[in-house]
Formats: structure tokens, sequence, C-alpha cells
């Protein structure tokens, strides 16, 4: 489909490079976590079982950590939380540039339920020989055009947004190795009993240990080229089509209003929160 293009740009062969050269017997994943390869494996095997469409949607996942909650007068109960604020407001720029490009193309329900070809992709994501994905519309059935805006602008910000949010920040976070050790040299105290600095130089990571934690998540953090930003499409995007143009550069505008807004407000403080700025956000998952 020619909307999920850009956003599925090298994600096969990232995927590729993960398996063959990081989560491999010996690579750096299993020397810098403690689970190791065949820990690693079962862990994603068993992660796997309850991974679903539903995971897709930033507001659920909102409401079912409950971060979303509002007081009376509106007000967030836990305020400053700006991996929501930023998510929603990008999450909503991209469903209503999903809509509008679908409505270039589809003009009733009855639409949709026609596209043979539509149907096909989402029964294969459906099928359990297949894509195996679960939680999708119906089972595996597009009805309306509001079932398909929702589709792809759910796996739009899955792939963009949401990747970005939790990748481009893994070397802020994990470069600092005692913040957040891959493993850890010697079980953990099982009482209050006051610890010694040796006791914690013996525990955390070794030399070799840390410094592939270090280059791995350097490597992982790398930015994306400009012209791969989320709302960085060619005028020959959809082969020039002018609905298809005008749409977009309304959404890349969008995006820098909503990149200008998060900029201003990190101004002010000390710590900034800038992984959901759509000045950094790949349009897919490339690394």
């Amino acid at each position: 489909m020619e909307l999920l293009k850009p956003h599925f740009k090298f994600t096969l062969a990232i995927n590729h490079g993960a398996r063959t050269n990081m989560l491999v017997p010996g690579g750096p994943l299993p020397t810098a976590m403690a689970a190791g390869y065949e820990g690693s494996m079962e862990l994603l095997k068993r992660s796997f079982k309850d991974y679903g469409f539903h995971r897709f949607d930033l507001i659920d996942d909102l409401e079912l950590r409950g971060v979303n909650k509002k007081d009376a007068a509106g007000n967030y109960k836990l305020p400053n939380y700006y991996y929501r604020d930023d998510g929603i407001m990008v999450a909503n720029a991209i469903r209503g540039w999903v809509q509008e490009m679908l409505g270039l193309f589809y003009k009733t329900d009855q639409d949709v339920l026609n596209d043979v070809e539509v149907q096909a992709w989402i029964e294969e994501l459906a099928d359990p020989k297949r894509g195996n994905l679960s939680g999708l519309p119906d089972g595996g059935k597009l009805n309306s055009i509001d079932d398909l805006v929702d589709l792809l602008a759910l796996t739009i910000l899955k792939s963009s947004a949401e990747h970005s949010a939790a990748n481009n920040g893994q070397y802020d976070y994990f470069g600092y190795v005692p913040n957040v050790p891959g493993l850890m040299r010697k079980p953990p105290p099982h009482n209050k009993k006051e610890l010694t600095e040796q006791w914690l130089v013996e525990a955390l990571p070794d030399f070799h240990q840390s410094a592939v934690q270090i280059a791995m998540v350097h490597l992982l953090s790398q930015p994306s080229p400009s012209d791969r930003l989320l709302g960085a499409y060619h005028d020959d995007f959809f082969a020039g089509h002018p609905g298809a143009i005008l749409s977009t550069r309304r959404f890349h505008a969008r995006l820098d209003r909503i990149s200008a807004q998060i900029r201003t407000r990190d101004v002010s403080l000390d710590a900034p929160y800038s992984y959901l700025d759509p000045r950094r956000l790949s349009q897919s998952t490339e690394i």
C-alpha cells in the first residue's frame, strides 16, 4: 500500500541485521544482557503471546496504565508526563492526515468492503499461519473507512513516532551503565543491610560488558537523515496526486507546529523531553 510504503522502508533490513549480528550467541545483546541468548529468545516468545494489534493504540495504552486520568477541572492527575502529552499531539496529527488521504480514494464504507486487495491484506495479517496478529478489527475484516483509518494510523504511529520515542533515548538512558546495567554479576540483596561501594563495583558489568552496552545503545540511537523523518515526503509520493500533495504538506506544517510547541516548552525544562519532537521522528523502524 502506497501510504504505508515509506513507513516500512529498511525495516526488513534492520530486522535481518539484528537477527544475524546482534541477537546471536556471543553477539552484543547476549553479552551485555543478563538473559543471554537463550533467555532473550525465551522472553521474546513469551511476550509475543500477549502481543496484538490492540497494543498499537497509544490512548488504550495510557488508559491501561492509568496515566491519563483527569481531575474535576480537566487537568491531568499526573502532570508533566511528556510522552503522553506529545504522543497524543503526534497521534492526532497522523490520524488526521491518514483520514484526509483515504478520503481522496474511499468515498463510502462500501468502497472499503469492495477493495479486495485491502481485505486480503488484513485477512493475511489475522491468519494464524501467516501474519498471526491478534486484536485486529472484526477478527480480520475492514467494514468501514474508520476501520481502515484506525489500522493505518496506528501502524504508522507505531513504526515511526512510538519507535523513535523508545529508540532515540537509549544512549541517554543506557549509556551511563550504573543507571541501567544490562546485567549484574552478583545476586540482588535480600535484606536492607548496608552495601559497600566495593560490592556495587563488583556487581556492575565489567569493562568489556559495559563497553559493549555503551557501543550498542550509541549505534541504536543514531538519528535518521532529514529526508527520512516523519512528514518528509517528496512530491512524487502517490505519483504526484494533487490532493495527496496538498494533504501531505498540511500534515508537515502541523508537525512543524507541534515541534515548535515542544521546543518552546523544553527551553524552560531542566531535563528537556525531545524524543517525540517531529523533527527527530523517523518515518520507519530503520534502526
